[in-house]
């Protein structure tokens, strides 16, 4: 694979062109597929146990199913590529319980599963300004990050300490 960004204007000081890293080829149906990060789950009310999904498809797809999970049992259901749901056996997240779920998203096309997409989440409740973060859901503790975007090198991965020490999903 080749590219050529020769004629295109460029201001930015990276001027270079083609492909630097690793790529994958995800192969699927032609229409009716989740977007690759396609499922965005959002807390709405973490006193209320309510969060918010929504689903980028690409081209059409007759239904949409989205199944919320504790391990294997099922906490909640919903139809459709956006809605609210509300978890009510749900924990909060903290670094001593990273209490994690799964938000599985199904599409169909004439009764049969076109594509499925699984992302894993949480919620908390956080608490506090810029320079003092904590999560009210447990004792406290320090929230470090990073921008990755804007002030990062291109290809730079990630900082590590972008992260609450000792947590995981």
């Amino acid at each position: 694979m080749a590219v050529d960004d020769s004629e295109q204007p460029d201001s930015r000081w990276y001027t270079g062109a083609g492909i630097y890293r690793p790529v994958w080829l995800m192969v699927g149906p032609a229409s009716g597929y989740i977007r690759p990060d396609g499922v965005r789950v959002q807390t709405v009310a973490a006193a209320t146990k309510e969060i918010r999904f929504t689903t980028s498809i690409h081209g059409e797809a007759d239904e949409v199913r989205v199944t919320v999970l504790d391990g294997e049992t099922v906490l909640a259901t919903a139809t459709g590529t956006d809605a609210t749901l509300t978890l009510p056996t749900a924990q909060l997240w903290a670094p001593a319980h990273p209490q994690c779920y799964r938000c599985v998203v199904q599409t169909y096309q004439a009764g049969a599963v076109v594509d499925t997409a699984t992302t894993t989440f949480a919620s908390a409740k956080l608490a506090g300004g810029p320079k003092d973060l904590s999560l009210t859901a447990s004792r406290y503790c320090y929230v470090a990050g990073a921008c990755t975007t804007r002030r990062a090198c291109l290809g730079q991965p990630p900082s590590p300490k972008a992260s609450i020490a000792g947590s995981s999903c």
